[in-house]
This record gives C-alpha cells, sequence and structure tokens, in this order.
C-alpha cells in the first residue's frame, strides 16, 4: 500500500472538513466551528439534546424551548422577561420531574397536590396521629396523572384556575390581582346560574345575548369601565381551558373568545362615549351670574382692588390675592384657556388693540393655537386700569420678575398647575356661605 492510501483514521481531520472560504480567512473557523471539529476529532459528536414543551396541552419539544414558546405559544405572557427566562432555564434543566397527583382533602373539600404537608400546616394534624391517619386515607384522587382532570365541583375549577393565574405558564400574576380574577369569573358564573356547577361553563356564550350578564352587571349600578374588567377575567379563564382543561368546555374556545371579545368592544365604545359626554358636559357648562356677582362682592375681591391702590404696603399674602383675582377676573370674562392669560406679557399688555366699544383687546402671541389662530385677551375699560395698577403698584413687590404679567412669588413663570390652583382659591370665596 502506498503511502497515500493511509486509510482515514478515526478523529483525523481531513482536507474535506476544511472550508476553502476559512482557508482564506485570516482570523480562521468561527467559535462555534472549532468546537464542533473539537468533537469530531475524539470521534464524539452528540446529539442536541431536545427538551418538552411545559404547557401542559402540548406535546412537542425542541432544542431550544425558549423559541418555540416564541413561535407556538406567543398569546403566554412573560416570555421575553429575563426573570421568566431564567425561571424557565431552571425548571428545564432537569430532565426527569416528578408528577404528583391531586387529592381532594377530606375535611376542606380542596385539591391539594401534597396531602400530608396540606394536612400538617394547613389542618393542625400532628403526623402519626388517629386523626391524620384517617384524613389522609379519607382524601380522593382529583386528577390521574395520565388522565384528564376531572372536577366534581366548581370551585375546584375555580382553585386550579386560581392555581393557574399564579403558576409560571399563567403569567406569575400578583395574588391580589388573581383573587380578583377569580371573584369575577365566580360572579359571572352566578349570573349564568345559581348555584353554578361544572356544566354552567358550558353557558358562558350567554354573555354575549341582550339580556344577558352584562345587563345584569349593569343593574347592579356598575360601571363600563368595571364590566369590561369582569370581561377581561372571562377571557383569563377561556386562556386557562384553553392551556390546561380544554374539556371542560365542549365547544368551540376560539368562537367563545370571539364572544367575549366582541361584548368587550361594545363595552368599550360605551366607556369612551361616556368619557366623552361627560367631557362636553364640563366644557359646556355655564357658571351662574349670581356666582359672579358674589364673588365681585367678597370681602377677597373687595381687598384685592383696594391693594391696587398707589402707595399701598404689599405682603406676600396681598400680592398673591391681587394676582389670583385678576387672573380669575379675566377667566370668567373671556373663557379662555389657562396658557392664555398666563402668557400674557407686559409688553403685550402696554400695546393693546381697540374695538369699537372701547374696550382694550390683547394679542397674546404664545398659546396653544397659535400656528392656526389668533388669541385675543379682551379686558373692559375698568379691568384693563386694574391690570395697569397691578403692574405698576404691585408686581415691582416680586424681586427680578420674567416678562409675564403674572408670576409666582419668587418671580418664576407659572405652571398651568399652579395657575389652575390659584384660581381656584379665589373662586372659592364665592361659594362661602
Amino acid at each position: 500500500m502506498q503511502p497515500d492510501d493511509d486509510p482515514i483514521k478515526l478523529g483525523e481531520a481531513t482536507d474535506q472538513d476544511e472550508d476553502p472560504m476559512e482557508q482564506m480567512d485570516p482570523l480562521g473557523p468561527s467559535k462555534t466551528k472549532r468546537k464542533t471539529r473539537q468533537r469530531r476529532q475524539v470521534g464524539k459528536a452528540p446529539r442536541p439534546i431536545r427538551h418538552t414543551c411545559p404547557v401542559p396541552s402540548c406535546k412537542g419539544q425542541a432544542v431550544n424551548i425558549l423559541t418555540h414558546m416564541k413561535q407556538v405559544h406567543p398569546t403566554i405572557p412573560k416570555w421575553k422577561d429575563e426573570t421568566m427566562v431564567r425561571k424557565a432555564k431552571r425548571e428545564l434543566a432537569s430532565e426527569v420531574k416528578r408528577v404528583y397527583p391531586k387529592y381532594v382533602c377530606s375535611l376542606c373539600k380542596k385539591p391539594q397536590t401534597r396531602i400530608d404537608i396540606y394536612l400538617k400546616k394547613t389542618n393542625r394534624l400532628a403526623k402519626g396521629s388517629a386523626e391524620y391517619q384517617d384524613a389522609k386515607s379519607a382524601a380522593t384522587i382529583l386528577v390521574d396523572k395520565d388522565s384528564k382532570k376531572q372536577f366534581s365541583e366548581i370551585s375546584h375549577v375555580l382553585d386550579e384556575f386560581n392555581d393557574y393565574l399564579s403558576s409560571f405558564t399563567g403569567g406569575n400574576i400578583v395574588e391580589h390581582v388573581v383573587k380578583a380574577h377569580v371573584q369575577r369569573v365566580n360572579t359571572i358564573l352566578q349570573m349564568i346560574e345559581t348555584p353554578p356547577t361544572v356544566k354552567t361553563i358550558q353557558r358562558l356564550e350567554e354573555i354575549g345575548e341582550k339580556a344577558g350578564v352584562v345587563s345584569e352587571l349593569e343593574k347592579k349600578s356598575l360601571k363600563s369601565s368595571t364590566i369590561v374588567m369582569y370581561l377581561w377575567s372571562v377571557e383569563k379563564f377561556i386562556e386557562f381551558m384553553e392551556i390546561s382543561c380544554q374539556h371542560l368546555y365542549q365547544g368551540s374556545l376560539e368562537k367563545l373568545k370571539q364572544v367575549i371579545g366582541n361584548v368587550k368592544k361594545a363595552v368599550q365604545k360605551d366607556v369612551k362615549k361616556a368619557e366623552l359626554e361627560a367631557k362636553i358636559a364640563e366644557h359646556s357648562s355655564e357658571i351662574p351670574m349670581q356666582y359672579i356677582r358674589k364673588y365681585h362682592d367678597s370681602a377677597a375681591a373687595n381687598n384685592a382692588v383696594k391693594c391696587l391702590e398707589p402707595d399701598r404696603i404689599i405682603t406676600e399674602a396681598a400680592f398673591i390675592n391681587v394676582r389670583n383675582h385678576l387672573m380669575l377676573s379675566a377667566i370668567l370674562i373671556n373663557a379662555r384657556r389657562a396658557g392664555d392669560i398666563m402668557n400674557m406679557t407686559v409688553e403685550e399688555l402696554r400695546s393693546p388693540l381697540t374695538d369699537d366699544d372701547g374696550n382694550n383687546i390683547i394679542l397674546v402671541k404664545v398659546h396653544k393655537t397659535r400656528a392656526t389662530l389668533v388669541c385675543r385677551i379682551n379686558l373692559h375699560g375698568h379691568l384693563y386700569k386694574q391690570y395697569q395698577l397691578f403692574v405698576d403698584n404691585v408686581r415691582p413687590f416680586v424681586p427680578n420678575p420674567v416678562g409675564n404679567v403674572f408670576t409666582s412669588r419668587t418671580g418664576q413663570t407659572l405652571t398651568n398647575s399652579a395657575f389652575n390652583k390659584s384660581i381656584n382659591e379665589a373662586w372659592k370665596t364665592s361659594k362661602e356661605k
């Protein structure tokens, strides 16, 4: 046999394993390819481990279980969260997992996985006592390890729903939110049938009827936003059946999901409509003239007018009182936004326009709608004189004020919240008895 015809020994690299592009690459092969080549050299190329999907209703297996979850089960929340990903890796690390059947406690009739621990901690029974042995032997199996979950009472279903929401698959929801979801679903089932049973779940489609659950919730004087929360809990319950207990509902869960979704959209429209009506009522409301007269006759308004006189000693309280009075007076006459009067400058005040009735019109340049509209503040002759007296006699109390007519007590520009708070404090005097 010639030297060139030597047989290839196991573990030796050949020229066929070389990639022509890698020979040209001065950096050499990538890290992954180097590791693969090392495995070939020692004669070991182990197959990647395939993990079983943690979703009970899915029997799929995948090397990268996180990618499988995102592609096949995108509705299951929190798979993109780093904490949940780390927890998933810890759960998938062990190939063999022990599965415990569930037992129904003979004392409290609740399903529990570890009935021995439950009897000791919750029911306070000493291990080895006669009561402990009797309770443990009387416990019945609720779920067999290889069979579907069968529930004899609706409370068992709700307990399982509670455990699902608290589990990793259900999203690890906070405890008080889990209790709220379970309570809302229980209320819905009670409205469908009293007392509810496991068969009541088959009638969840009645939520979509006109004289159904939604009308019963409205009779309880619940807001539309609260009814949306109830329907959201029902959607969570459908998600629980879809993932864990599909046999609980004999019909199509997809169709049921569409029915609940349509009802939820209809209720959400009512929510938006109610919010819009409330805004319209708020903006279209008129202040009775008797309240306006009462304000101008109040002690606070009279004291503010007196402080405008020359040679008056101006204190901080007097400055705030006069400022709030003038801002509120302009608001009551013009019904403008807060920013229109708040952004009025001294220069704009001193160069007004005059209409046919002799009123002074102030053109404010900086306002919300300055791109399309012109802001005009109407100050009648008496009020315009008060504004001039304020700028000449009261405003100098503030050290180094900005160019606006109304400033804070430190001379800074007022914010919207500070402006609204100031005029509300002045308006309170008109409602005092």
